[in-house]
């Protein structure tokens, strides 16, 4: 019996452990003296390129994941190395990387690199391929420098990445939950921090002089216009199917797909402005968006809504324009003012102003829950009715497959490419990629691809729908369009056969 074991048995016989009880036991295991290195402390960070490229604030991350008692492997190459030659950027800065991050044999980085004269910071993580020897690339998300927000979340391998940019020189700290952020600093003086979690809804907090403030998201649902797609990881969380156009603004939100409600969203935090709510209402659910907490006095002019004291525009762009469809008539010459609400109270309306949404105080008590997003398990049927023909027509003929496709739309191709990886088509797959450029054989080339992460591809499916090709033409883009963090993107070419994606094993690349 190894040393795991027997401090897990003394501390809880047969039964499973808590989140607090494996911390116990890992951190009492750690205290002993190690046996041929066998508990060697799992965290090494490496520093990539030139000396002074980065400098590491903080990097004392507990590792809720890594509990394998393998050996730890020594890859030829380090993640970080093999991340810049498959990408071509060898002229790209390594700020940071990090090994055994929720696996054994993993790694996480972040390079910044410049792009069309864009600043921008590739966030990429890896697992070692012990039997290839090779590293496998899982998942990589792209920040722009001038858009980066103070708080995001994305889904990584089997976690949750959290990340982020200090914008206040006061702050030390940022704490997630319990557990200190990682905090890495450029030469500029730029801080980004990371934290990797095993749920989508630990709370962030700032610290300053010592104490702890909750810090607001700028990347979620509270603020994008693009409903977000969770990952229903917590049993709590109520999927329900909205049929009201009370939150449209042109592409059916909040009905297109059932969403995820979180009923204890407020108990550990405050409502803030932007924040998108279900109540009853009249013994109906309703959708809505909070306009309006006890700090704020707001009436209606025409078809702007402002702030009663000053007369001064509410900044925030979901009440720019009173529909979707950009009707302000039925505002002509309206002014209406809202009552203010108190402390129990809360002044709410919906997206979409012309519908039959109510548009007023509503108390605390009615509110169900806070409105996630889309359930990820729940997006099926992403492909139109003429896209799921028309790849039903190229797995019956996959000899004239170029043909079929050579004037389709480049949003429809890449959706075909994303549909067929994730039915493992890897041949339909592989006849939408631009051979003109460097790509493997098919059977190296499908090696490969079934390494790699599926985990976005309904995600990705659905956006790339509603994606725009970038002035240059050369990737498929979807980007937020109040933020405008750009949430997907794919590389992609227009050649004699039609479009074309270009090869790529990183997801939205």
């Amino acid at each position: 019996m190894n040393d795991f074991q027997k401090e897990r048995d003394k501390l809880l016989s047969k039964r499973g452990l808590s989140d607090q009880q494996k911390r116990a036991v890992i951190e009492k295991v750690r205290t002993k003296e190690p046996k041929n290195n066998k508990w060697a402390p799992a965290v090494a960070v490496v520093g990539v390129l030139a000396a002074g490229s980065f400098l590491l604030l903080s990097d004392q991350e507990s590792e809720p994941f890594v509990t394998s008692e393998k050996e730890q492997v020594q890859p030829s190459e380090t993640y970080a190395q093999s991340f810049l030659n498959y990408n071509h950027k060898q002229q790209a800065e390594v700020l940071h990387e990090k090994r055994h991050v929720l696996l054994q044999n993993d790694s996480f980085i972040i390079v910044k690199d410049s792009i069309d004269g864009e600043t921008q910071y590739h966030l990429a993580f890896g697992q070692y391929n012990e039997q290839q020897k090779t590293w496998e690339h899982q998942d990589h998300i792209v920040l722009i420098e001038k858009y980066l927000p103070t708080l995001t979340k994305f889904s990584i391998g089997r976690g949750q990445l959290v990340v982020g940019v200090i914008r206040n020189e006061q702050v030390e700290a940022i704490s997630v939950g319990d557990e200190e952020a990682t905090i890495v600093q450029t030469k500029a003086g730029q801080r980004l921090w990371y934290s990797f979690e095993n749920s989508y809804f630990k709370p962030v907090y700032e610290v300053i002089n010592g104490k702890k403030q909750r810090l607001a998201g700028e990347f979620q649902t509270r603020i994008d216009s693009v409903v977000p797609i969770i990952d229903p990881v917590n049993s709590s969380l109520q999927t329900i199917h909205y049929e009201k156009n009370t939150m449209h603004r042109g592409n059916e939100e909040y009905t297109q797909f059932p969403v995820i409600i979180d009923p204890y969203y407020y108990a550990q935090g405050s409502y803030q402005v932007g924040d998108v709510i279900a109540y009853e209402q009249n013994g109906e659910l309703q959708i809505t968006r909070i306009l309006g907490t006890n700090n704020n006095d707001i009436h209606l002019i025409e078809d702007t809504l402002v702030n009663r004291g000053n007369v001064q525009e509410i900044e925030n762009r979901f009440y720019t324009w009173p529909t979707y469809d950009g009707d302000t008539g039925i505002y002509k010459g309206l002014a209406k003012e809202f009552d203010k609400p108190t402390r129990d109270e809360l002044l709410v309306i919906p997206d979409n102003w012309a519908s039959d949404g109510y548009q007023g105080i509503i108390k605390k008590e009615q509110i169900v829950g806070a409105v996630r997003g889309y359930d990820l398990k729940q997006l099926t049927h992403t492909l139109t009715a003429d896209e799921l023909m028309l790849f039903k027509r190229l797995q019956r003929n996959r000899t004239t497959m170029d043909a079929l496709v050579k004037d389709v739309s480049v949003n429809t191709v890449v959706r075909l490419y994303l549909y067929a990886n994730y039915v493992d088509d890897y041949e339909v797959m592989y006849a939408l990629l631009d051979k003109t450029a460097d790509v493997p054989t098919f059977k190296q080339w499908q090696q490969q691809v079934e390494n790699t992460s599926k985990h976005h591809l309904l995600k990705d499916i659905y956006q790339m729908g509603l994606a725009q090709l970038t002035k240059d033409a050369s990737k498929l883009r979807f980007t937020d369009p109040v933020s405008e963090h750009i949430l997907r993107q794919y590389k992609v070419s227009r050649t004699d056969m039609g479009w074309k994606v270009i090869h790529s094993l990183v997801s939205g690349n």
